[in-house]
């Protein structure tokens, strides 16, 4: 009996080279100059890891390539997304957020709304920041709870109270991304008066 094969989830790297490539067409060495001089190195500068990637990608019929200057010393290997490729950064950008995502993946998520200026319409992008904040101001609350357990007098003798500190800083890490959100969210959505004229 034959089983079909399962398709393997793309990288937060190869979701980073097709959100890069759809802001415009780019070779490999565009996008290798790009993630060793922004943030987006954290996904990774080694070419050994990008060119590798875009390979995938082009195999998996998600980037297309062209061949520039041909006959030159230095040709170059434009890639492009394809209509499949852009499916299928509208669904990575589009996900729900969940709580994993909060916890597991907040580099991500903010690549995702990074992303999104190009891809989606205004009550997309405010729909995910109105779900972030909300996800976050939840988790806050059960890591502020777990706070309120962690007194100083629990701890042994002579012992230091530097889980309590962590998890302040996490709880302030929070509530920066959930004060972020908010004020995005303001920015975003159209003044009440906007609404009016098109409602």
């Amino acid at each position: 009996m034959n089983r079909m094969k399962k398709t393997r989830p793309l990288t937060p790297l190869e979701l980073a080279l097709l959100g890069l490539i759809h802001q415009d067409d780019r070779t490999g060495y565009d996008l290798c100059k790009i993630f060793e001089t922004t943030p987006m190195g954290h996904y990774s500068s080694s070419p050994g890891a990008i060119y590798p990637a875009l390979k995938r990608l082009e195999g998996r019929g998600l980037l297309s390539a062209s061949v520039e200057k041909v006959g030159s010393m230095r040709p170059r290997k434009v890639y492009s997304l394809t209509p499949k490729g852009l499916e299928a950064l509208k669904a990575w950008v589009t996900r729900e957020v969940s709580h994993d995502d909060l916890v597991w993946r907040l580099d991500e998520l903010l690549l995702r709304f990074s992303f999104m200026g190009q891809l989606v319409d205004r009550a997309v992008a405010t729909g995910f920041l109105r779900r972030l904040a909300e996800g976050t101001a939840a988790l806050i609350q059960g890591l502020e709870d777990h706070h309120r357990t962690m007194g100083d007098e629990h701890l042994p003798a002579g012992a230091l109270p530097t889980g309590r500190l962590a998890l302040e800083h996490g709880i302030g890490a929070y509530r920066n991304l959930m004060e972020w959100a908010r004020r995005s969210l303001q920015q975003l959505e159209p003044p009440p008066n906007e609404e009016q004229r098109h409602g």
